[in-house]
This record gives C-alpha cells, structure tokens and sequence, in this order.
C-alpha cells in the first residue's frame, strides 16, 4: 500500500515503517505515522494485507546487498520498498524463518537462482514472487535456531550497535546442516 506522503505525520495512531529503517536483525528506528482515520480512507480495514501488518511479522528490503530481514510486532504499516511476510503454516515459526532467510546459504542461492535481479553496484532486487521459491524444511533444529535470534533481538533492542556476527555464524553453520551442504559447497557459499 503507498500512503501518499501529505498523509504522513510526525506522530500519529499507526507508525510506517519504510526500507531505510531497519536492516538485518535491527530495531525498527522511528518514522512518520499515520491517524487512522487518513489510514482507512485509502485502505480497507477487511483488506488481507492491512490485517497481516497487524501480525508478527518479517520485513525484508526490496533493494539490498544481500537479503534484510528482521522481525517486526509493533503493527507497523509497511511500505517504501519493503516487503513483509507472516506464517500460514503452523509448523514454522517467523523467527525460524528469519533465521533462515538472513543466512549465507539463502542469500547466495537468491543470488544464483535470481541473478537477473542484480543490479548496478552489486544490489540485488528482491521480489515476493521470488522469495515464495526459496526452499524451507522442517527441522529438530528450529527452537535452537529461534533461540539464537532471540539473542539476537534482544541484545540488538538494548544496544542497536550489537555485533550479532559471532551468532549469525552460529545460525549458518547450522542452516548449512539443515540444508545438507557439503564442506566443498559451504566454501562456495563462504566465498560468494
């Protein structure tokens, strides 16, 4: 949804959040708003997407280096080049997905599988239509995974600044596993 900008406000009932916001695994940094009254003028409250903006969700950035996501429940409103995603399935839960959605291995199989997307300065483009590809699989692993970004979360809400590599490496290392890869295939991803 495009909020047009005259709707926008400095404080509000509903906070937009836009692509240059956040990053991966970040806070969501303060916006515009939107009052609900200018909100349901332009979008309807029955509308399949205003109701999942109010789920726990994932943002992903639509132009990035490699894929941006990180976990929003504040019930913002999204738009400026983001996408955003909520579980349908009961199995996997949003945290497990992100896990998997900001490793190594997923960001260089988007960039392989979708390298007509690149763009000038090494961007890629991310578009839903793409990211519904991306292959998921159950695992024994995921509350281990699901811990790992709630560490990550959390000590990125007391300190923005937190250096989450040391854990990120850790959630590689196991979607590597989870995904089967070989020690010959992991350096390719390392590499890339």
């Amino acid at each position: 949804m495009r909020i047009p900008s005259n709707l926008e406000n400095e404080n509000g009932d509903v906070h937009i959040v836009k692509q240059y916001q956040f990053n991966r695994y970040s806070v969501i940094e303060n916006g515009n708003y939107i009052h609900k009254k200018d909100l349901f003028s332009i979008v309807s409250v029955d509308s399949n997407r205003y109701k999942n903006c109010l789920k726990d969700k994932i943002l992903i950035a639509e132009d990035a280096l490699r894929l941006e996501a990180t976990y929003d429940n504040t019930k913002s409103i999204c738009q400026g080049g983001i996408y955003f995603g909520t579980t349908i399935e009961e199995d996997y839960s949003i945290k497990y997905i992100l896990a998997i959605l900001n490793s190594k291995f997923i960001n260089a199989l988007y960039a392989n599988l979708f390298s007509g997307m690149h763009m000038g300065g090494g961007y890629l483009r991310f578009r839903s239509s793409f990211l519904y590809e991306l292959p998921f699989v159950h695992s024994a692993k995921q509350d281990i995974l699901i811990n790992l970004v709630n560490q990550i979360l959390l000590a990125k809400q007391s300190n923005p600044q937190f250096d989450s590599s040391g854990l990120e490496k850790e959630i590689d290392q196991l979607v590597y596993q989870l995904y089967g890869l070989t020690e010959e295939e992991i350096k390719i991803v390392e590499n890339a």
